[in-house]
């Protein structure tokens, strides 16, 4: 990666003030436009353009209310995502890589792997990655296209205010956790390796089991949720549930070196959006 989230890039502290539970400058002009068009029952596309970025988020909404949430840069493993969750098999997962991008989804609801219900509710953490991400970006400029659909990553239409309160939840619950780990730096550049203690039956639950296994060095806890196909605030919960109980620890934190890429990369989370020109990890 050759991008950083602005906050990440100011303090390396990858849950920046943005993440409070009250809305910030930025995330109140997209809240005042969803609410709006919720009221206008619209169907159509909001646009997030993130200033000195190429960074570019898409909020879909049919009349009014927020069924999906794609970010250019990120085409999510939900493949991964579902093995991860143990909802499918190492060889059902290899099934799925050959699907076309963004069908992997729709071809295991097709074959009986998961239902149309999981798959929905696997659709819509990153869809509350996505808008949480696209709230709190610097600067942004929201436009409304009226008309364009998408059938890609969607879920039940979702109405905005409990959205904005889920979002803002979330927000909050996912910079608590960290600052309770006394991480002083970013997801994004932060190494976690196993301690080889027993994990607590409590906690024996597939994604849980696979973030532990998956967390050795140099992989950062981004690297890892993107392998896995999950969104930085679940990979922040599980860590901090795996440092609690004994499980893992910190090992250490990247260096970061400045680089001057061309055009747009590729997101690891959600919650990387936007990317901007900035400094790196050196790896």
């Amino acid at each position: 990666m050759a991008w950083l989230k602005r906050d990440d890039a100011a303090e390396d502290s990858g849950m920046g003030a943005t993440s409070a539970a009250a809305p910030s400058e930025e995330s109140a002009g997209l809240d005042t436009d969803l609410a709006r068009l919720e009221r206008q029952r619209a169907t159509g596309v909001v646009t997030v353009t993130a200033k000195d970025s190429d960074s570019i988020a898409r909020i879909y909404l049919f009349q009014g209310r927020v069924y999906a949430a794609h970010l250019d840069g990120l085409e999510p493993l939900i493949a991964e995502r579902m093995l991860s969750g143990g909802r499918i098999t190492p060889a059902q997962r290899d099934a799925l890589r050959l699907q076309p991008e963004g069908q992997a989804g729709a071809y295991a609801e097709s074959q009986g792997w998961i239902s149309v219900d999981d798959l929905a509710l696997l659709h819509q953490e990153y869809l509350l990655a996505s808008v949480g991400a696209a709230r709190d970006a610097s600067e942004a400029t929201v436009t409304f296209e009226p008309g364009p659909t998408t059938g890609r990553m969607c879920t039940l239409p979702l109405d905005w205010e409990p959205l904005e309160r889920t979002l803002s939840m979330r927000s909050s619950r996912m910079a608590e956790t960290w600052t309770d780990l006394r991480v002083w730096a970013s997801p994004r550049t932060v190494t976690f390796v196993a301690t080889g203690a027993e994990i607590p039956d409590t906690l024996r639950i597939p994604e849980f089991s696979a973030v532990v296994s998956a967390l050795t060095e140099p992989r950062t806890l981004d690297d890892v949720a993107h392998a896995l196909g999950l969104t930085r605030a679940e990979a922040v919960h599980i860590a901090g549930a795996a440092v609690r109980a004994g499980v893992v620890r910190v090992a250490k934190t990247l260096q970061l070196a400045e680089v001057f890429p061309d055009g747009v990369e590729l997101f690891l989370v959600p919650e990387q959006f936007p990317l901007t020109r900035s400094t790196a990890p050196v790896r």
